[in-house]
């Protein structure tokens, strides 16, 4: 789907497979993800083609600021600061990045020590100590393969892309209640496969907070998941999967457009897609939490993004 900057729409839009052919944003996720030695959700690497594919076409200025709503450890803030973009990485949780993070782009610690709750705490935790301690065992020992240079020793590294990259300030806060940013403040909003995770009555609240600020007439840009008849809760990933009218409800959306209607085409192409099913995360093999418990190619959900402009 696709808009002007002139005639904004909202919409809600299955992330296809297809998404996959767009090479030079495909690259761009897998470059990073392998610099920064980040594995990628089943299908997180759909929802960050989607979301750089959004902001890039909807033409927001370099050095705009772009709120990255329930950012944790993921990749998105760091592919939007690539870009150029000034990105508040907003989750509950604080946040320490390690040093070869730091190396490359200018992260800020914005937080006053409001410590927010959340049940997913706990859930995401193992997954969380299994990437950390496994990457860095494994990027020490790569870190000439990929970036052809050696690890902690390029000072051209650590000034030109500081320079040219955007600054990635975290915060540490409820996405119910964002009170160190103020209304109407930021230019764009995304936020990755985050929102479900948050209690059913409180989805609402999020998108509301998220609405108050975001600047009038700016985006927002979220992906979540998806379910093609009643809204279900899917236990091993902690999150909910919503149908097409609860997430125009939420988002006061009316009558937007929508693809929901090929739910059953997407599903049958994404479930007998080579490049999902091979390039899983080994955080599965070794877990049943999360979408695909102990790495079984069984999707029960679908990915989903919801294109919102602020009226």
């Amino acid at each position: 789907m696709s808009r002007t900057k002139e005639d904004p729409k909202d919409y809600i839009e299955l992330l296809s497979v297809d998404l996959l052919k767009d090479t030079r944003r495909r690259k761009l996720v897998e470059r990073w993800s392998k610099v920064l030695g980040r594995e990628l959700g089943w299908h997180y690497i759909l929802d960050l083609i989607w979301i750089v594919k959004q902001v890039e076409e909807s033409g927001i200025p370099r050095d705009s600021v772009i709120l990255d709503a329930g950012a944790g450890t993921g990749l998105s803030q760091f592919l939007l600061a690539s870009l150029g973009y000034n990105v508040l990485s907003v989750d509950y949780k604080s946040r320490n990045f390690p040093v070869r993070y730091r190396l490359v782009f200018r992260i800020k610690n914005r937080s006053d020590g409001n410590v927010a709750d959340s049940s997913y705490i706990e859930h995401v935790s193992e997954k969380e100590a299994f990437d950390l301690r496994r990457n860095w065992d494994r990027l020490l020992g790569k870190w000439n393969k990929l970036m052809g240079m050696p690890l902690l020793t390029s000072e051209a590294l650590k000034f030109e892309q500081k320079n040219r990259y955007g600054e990635v300030s975290l915060y540490q806060e409820d996405l119910k209640d964002l009170r160190s940013i103020p209304s109407n403040s930021v230019d764009c909003v995304v936020s990755v496969s985050a929102i479900e995770h948050n209690d059913f009555r409180g989805v609402g609240a999020v998108i509301s907070e998220l609405g108050r600020v975001t600047k009038r007439g700016a985006s927002m840009f979220i992906t979540t998941s998806a379910a093609k008849g009643r809204d279900r809760f899917h236990e091993p990933a902690h999150g909910w999967c919503f149908s097409e009218a609860t997430l125009a409800r939420l988002f006061h959306l009316i009558n937007p457009k929508s693809n929901f209607d090929r739910y059953d085409e997407f599903f049958a192409d994404l479930v007998k897609n080579e490049y999902l099913r091979n390039n899983l995360s080994r955080f599965y093999l070794h877990s049943g939490k999360g979408g695909l418990p102990w790495g079984e190619w069984n999707p029960l959900y679908y990915p989903v993004g919801v294109v919102k402009y602020n009226r």
